[in-house]
């Protein structure tokens, strides 16, 4: 065989031999799945009961310790946060017309709503301890029986010198606190202290400030008789100011000054009763729903002493002060006062019984809240959330995680 030949032959036999030994060509690659959606985060299902709780501005408190508060308060199932905008004397927002501690609602509001809870913004109505107003307009303020202005001679308390809700100078003062407050990104308004001053105080508070019944012994402290400790004094019936008595009287040809006992007239009564409805159905609600906003207000179970006929009220919520130790009464008070708050409401707005979270121990709370759900509230307001300690907080999510079971079974 010839070089040549050879040499071709030997190519041949060694590329057939490394062939063999070749793997075979890899598969062409697989393309990437795209990537998946993330998952939805859970939504947690409606829950039949919902709390609020007051909140009394504190312009010590770091954002760090409202983050707190708002964390604990939604894990024990509070939904609702009344922040304190005005105490009567100083505003914590940004008004042009109070004297302004620090705007802590526009501070306090994206912490909340990153808790997941809707804020308030609650207001002292009609008790104004602003110097400005009491100097250089004391004619707004309530006169009572005897002719006292509640600037000289506030009502039970310093705190309580009270504006006469007639008079349309005070009705505009405070549409301008609420018109200032609807420019934040609030849930609603709360209003507080929209009532006359109780003409007749509940036990505890009689005591808290020092009121006697005026026994005629003269030597004071608690009456022998019950119709004596509940009768009305000329000294805490309120309003006797000109613009009271002259609109009372061009509707009835009555100077209610001129009454021997104006207890006894129910037009008299009736008179008062319209001026805090007027306030609340005509001058605010039309312009808080305006802006997509609701309208809830704390009112008391003796509404008729405070002249606060709240259920005629339009709100879209009602949180009646069950405080059952200034009256004097046991836990089972709540119940029974929860259920009339109920039904004086008829179905206009829930009912969410106000509780005084001071007076309560931790296992009070619970048989409080469980009294309160059972008897047609559709939550609690807690007053306020600085009293709540860990345990009070431990023990309202177990009782309300409770009452939710039981509610979701009577419901299927």
């Amino acid at each position: 065989m010839k070089r040549a030949e050879f040499l071709r032959s030997l190519a041949a036999l060694a590329g057939s031999a490394c062939g063999e030994s070749l793997p075979p060509p890899a598969p062409p690659p697989v393309p990437a799945p795209e990537p998946s959606a993330p998952a939805p985060a859970p939504v947690d299902p409606p829950r039949v009961y919902r709390h609020w709780a007051w909140l009394t501005a504190d312009t010590e408190l770091g954002d760090g310790d409202y983050e707190r508060q708002f964390g604990m308060m939604k894990a024990a199932g509070v939904g609702d946060v009344l922040f304190e905008c005005f105490n009567g004397r100083e505003a914590f927002f940004a008004s042009g017309h109070l004297p302004v501690k620090a705007d802590l609602l526009n501070r306090v509001l994206p912490l909340a709503s990153r808790a997941g809870l809707n804020v308030h913004a609650w207001i002292w109505c009609l008790p104004c301890n602003v110097e400005s107003v009491m100097q250089q307009t004391p004619e707004w303020y309530m006169l009572n029986n005897k002719g006292k202005s509640t600037v000289e001679h506030p009502a039970y308390s310093p705190e309580f010198r009270y504006l006469c809700p007639t008079q349309a100078p005070v009705r505009a003062f405070l549409l301008r606190r609420v018109e200032e407050l609807l420019k934040y990104p609030i849930a609603g308004v709360h209003l507080d202290y929209l009532q006359f001053p109780q003409v007749v105080l509940p036990p505890g508070l009689r005591d808290l400030y020092g009121v006697t019944a005026g026994t005629a012994s003269g030597k004071g402290g608690r009456a022998q008789d019950p119709a004596e400790e509940n009768a009305e004094r000329p000294e805490f019936d309120y309003c006797y100011c000109e613009v009271c008595r002259s609109e009372f009287r061009k509707q009835t040809d009555i100077d209610p000054i001129t009454f021997n006992m104006p207890s006894a007239s129910d037009a008299w009564r009736q008179f008062r009763y319209d001026q805090l409805t007027r306030i609340v159905n005509t001058d605010l609600v039309p312009i808080i729903r305006a802006q997509g906003k609701k309208v809830s207000a704390s009112v008391l179970p003796d509404w008729e002493a405070a002249r606060q006929n709240w259920g005629a009220w339009e709100l879209d919520a009602a949180l009646p002060l069950l405080h059952h130790s200034l009256y004097e009464e046991d836990l089972g008070w709540i119940g029974f006062q929860t259920q009339q708050s109920v039904e004086r409401l008829v179905n206009k707005a829930p009912c969410y019984s106000g509780l005084l979270v001071s007076h309560l121990s931790p296992p009070d709370l619970t048989g409080a809240v469980r009294l309160a759900l059972e008897s047609g509230a559709q939550g609690v307001g807690l007053y306020s959330a600085q009293s709540m300690s860990a345990l009070h907080w431990e023990a309202l999510k177990a009782v309300t995680d409770e009452e939710e079971v039981k509610a979701r079974q009577g419901a299927g």
